[in-house]
């Protein structure tokens, strides 16, 4: 039989434990969201656009294709870039015509094919919630933590 204290106690483990498991799956988020909300969050302060030349494209068996494509920053430095587009992208690009490229004058290494930088959005916004539950339940936890300390220093009176 337990008592009602243990029972506090439990909870307060359990809502520690479940908070730790909620900041991963933020974690997660971020991780699997960072190669496009990066460049997105980038693009969204300061972003150039210039012309790029396609240079090859492969189509795989699921009906997306990789795009490869090269492009001069505003340094007069050339950069190469392949890009995976999904199918479900209306992206249309030949061998050998110039596209739109926009990049971060900082940092000329991050571009994308200006058609593509809407896409994304989905991968900034998925970052952004993740940094939020990571702070949001980080300082729940830190709370909880607290807690904890507090329910053992008064058991030691019970």
């Amino acid at each position: 039989m337990s008592s009602k204290r243990e029972a506090e106690r439990d909870f307060l483990y359990l809502k520690y434990f479940v908070t730790m498991f909620f900041i991963l799956v933020g974690g997660g988020m971020m991780m699997w969201s960072f190669a496009d909300g990066i460049p997105y969050a980038l693009f969204m302060i300061d972003s150039e656009t210039t012309s790029g030349t396609v240079d090859r494209i492969e189509k795989d068996r699921h009906g997306h294709f990789y795009l490869s494509y090269n492009y001069v920053d505003q340094n007069g430095d050339r950069h190469d870039k392949t890009r995976l587009v999904y199918r479900h992208l209306s992206f249309k690009a030949e061998v050998g015509k110039n596209i739109d490229v926009t990049f971060s004058p900082r940092f000329p290494k991050i571009a994308e094919a200006t058609p593509m930088v809407p896409s994304l959005r989905f991968g900034f916004w998925t970052m952004i919630v993740g940094a939020v539950l990571i702070v949001v339940l980080g300082a729940y936890s830190i709370v909880s933590i607290l807690q904890l300390i507090k329910h053992r220093k008064d058991d030691r009176y019970y």
